[in-house]
């Protein structure tokens, strides 16, 4: 089934910031920042797919995997979920391979039309494990008391409209290959 195909991350161009503003030499040290930040939150997200009507890779949603009270969560949204459930597809993650996840998901709502709009399911130790996914620890996405120097929050994903499949997926080398962004402020 082509579903199984690897990916790799698209390299170069992947950081973005507004920059209109800053003054050049401080726009230049916020892009160095992104760019050294993009690698590190990717190591912890990951994309959600469906498979199409020809077995092929249809990007959804993005994900982000915490650790929390010792397991691997994966959180992404409640409304993405619903979705690919209704498509008839099973849900789909990329990590080493485009793999299902066989767990169930727990939602705030079926259909994600509430305020929360969460989804999350535990991920086995085995999936971690075949994959080489690596969580989040929870001391790098709790709240912590202010310290000095501020703490950056970062925000990466996959947008839907830059991996679309016919553009991404390449069937004669089975590799699909994912584009992410990193957004990140104090």
């Amino acid at each position: 089934m082509p579903i199984g195909m690897e990916y790799d991350e698209l390299r170069g161009g992947a950081a973005q910031v507004m920059l209109d503003e800053i003054p050049l030499d401080i726009a230049s040290h916020i892009q160095n920042a992104l760019a050294a930040i993009h690698p590190e939150v990717s190591k912890f997200t990951f994309p959600l797919f469906a498979a199409d009507e020809r077995g092929r890779p249809e990007l959804y949603a993005s994900s982000v995997l915490v650790t929390v009270d010792g397991s691997a969560v994966l959180l992404t949204a409640a409304h993405a979920v619903n979705e690919i459930i209704c498509s008839g597809s099973d849900v789909y993650l990329g990590a080493k391979t485009i793999a299902p996840i066989k767990t169930k998901f727990v939602r705030t709502s079926e259909d994600g039309r509430d305020e929360f709009d969460l989804a999350a399911t535990i991920i086995p130790d085995e999936f971690l494990r075949s994959e080489v996914m690596l969580a989040m620890p929870q001391s790098r996405f709790c709240h912590q008391p202010y310290s000095s120097p501020p703490h950056i929050r970062c925000i990466h994903g996959y947008p839907v409209t830059k991996n679309k499949t016919s553009k991404r997926a390449n069937t004669h080398t089975n590799v699909f290959t994912k584009y992410g962004l990193t957004y990140a402020g104090a």
